[in-house]
């Protein structure tokens, strides 16, 4: 129970965020989201046992789908493949705090690029990989790398 709180908690401050600093969805413009909620399911996915785990996860995509990307259980199911990927890869890991800012890079990464590839599939996004890249991955990767130092800090 503790450990939903400590992520919804997160995912709340989240949209707090997400709310005082909107994007703007043209190209040239700003686009980054708070992950501040996926570092913390992140660092939690690394205690709980597997299916604990899976379970979390795909709640958490699931409350994903329906709070911020309006999407139906895209995010539950990249959860839960990013779960499966954080047991095996923490079983090779400490609990410094440059692993797991790795561990979340690398998660939120493959996250993201499922998620674009998905979306290019459903010709919803037409936007150049290497553009958005530039123009989103790049922002998010270093919002999560501040993210996981304070979320860390704090779990």
């Amino acid at each position: 129970m503790i450990h939903f709180l400590f992520v919804a908690g997160w995912m709340l401050l989240d949209n707090v965020i997400m709310q005082l600093f909107p994007n703007s969805y043209l190209v040239e413009g700003l686009m980054f989201f708070s992950c501040l909620g996926y570092c913390a399911m992140v660092l939690t996915l690394r205690t709980l046992p597997t299916i604990d785990s899976i379970l979390f996860a795909f709640l958490f995509g699931f409350l994903f789908d329906f709070c911020f990307a309006n999407m139906f259980l895209l995010h539950a199911f990249v959860y839960v493949f990013l779960a499966i990927l954080i047991r095996i890869w923490s079983k090779y890991m400490d609990n410094t705090l440059i692993e797991a800012i790795i561990l979340a890079i690398v998660t939120l990464f493959v996250k993201d690029v499922v998620v674009y590839v998905y979306m290019c599939f459903q010709l919803d996004h037409i936007i150049d990989f290497f553009v958005w890249v530039q123009r989103y991955e790049l922002k998010s990767i270093l919002m999560a790398v501040v993210g996981m130092i304070v979320v860390y800090y704090f779990y």
